[in-house]
């Protein structure tokens, strides 16, 4: 990820809008537990904001529900290149040579969040029921604005895992995309968060690295 000039990286997912409203800025009542995110939820609902944006995003075309990507555990083996440690890939370069295989939607958006796995916060059903660790993809799930009662709707649902599912929400699989909040004056602003923490509410792009990481634990015996 890049924001402002500075890479980041990250393993979770990046969350902006009211999703992002709910988990980093009910952070000062921590001590509520999980309460602090219905309270917060009901906040927005009351509030009922969408916030204007950009997103551009390369689509996996090859992706649907009932063709699943796969995933693999092995390793690439990493490389060097500009300084880069790790696979380079960049789905950035050539992106005007490729325009069929990006997508940009400009519009308000009540929910915005791109997930490696199928939670968010401590919800106890699915927030992106597809998400793998290890396929190579972020799913983008997002909803433009909502009307109070759709909103509402929402909120429960992520409870239950049957957001992805709402008519409302749209859903892709992709490997890069760029979000462009809008920061004119009398725009309401969301957070973004990356991992659960809060980050600068710019413009940010993000691509997948695929098995970059080792996870060493130890495995109990029994």
């Amino acid at each position: 990820m890049v924001q402002d000039d500075v890479k980041q990286w990250g393993f979770l997912g990046i969350e902006w809008a009211n999703i992002a409203a709910i988990d980093l800025e009910s952070e000062s009542y921590r001590w509520l537990g999980p309460l602090r995110f219905d309270i917060k939820g009901a906040a927005k609902v009351l509030d009922c904001e969408s916030y204007k944006g950009r997103v551009t995003f390369r689509v996996e075309k090859e992706w649907n529900p009932k063709n699943p990507l796969k995933g693999s555990n092995e390793l690439i083996v990493p490389e060097t290149r500009d300084g880069h440690l790790g696979p380079y890939k960049n789905y950035f370069e050539n992106k005007d040579e490729n325009e069929d295989e990006w997508k940009v939607i400009e519009d308000k958006f009540s929910f915005f969040h791109a997930g490696n796995i199928p939670k968010v916060m401590v919800s106890p059903g699915p927030f992106c029921p597809h998400a793998k660790l290890n396929d190579g993809t972020l799913d983008l799930i997002f909803a433009r604005e909502l009307s109070r009662s759709d909103l509402t709707v929402a909120m429960l649902s992520i409870e239950d895992g049957t957001f992805a599912s709402l008519p409302f929400v749209e859903y892709y699989k992709t490997r890069a995309f760029i979000l462009e909040p809008d920061n004119s004056p009398n725009a309401p602003r969301a957070p973004i968060g990356i991992d659960g923490e809060h980050t600068a509410n710019t413009a940010i792009k993000v691509q997948v690295h695929q098995a970059l990481v080792n996870l060493f634990y130890d495995f109990p015996h029994h």
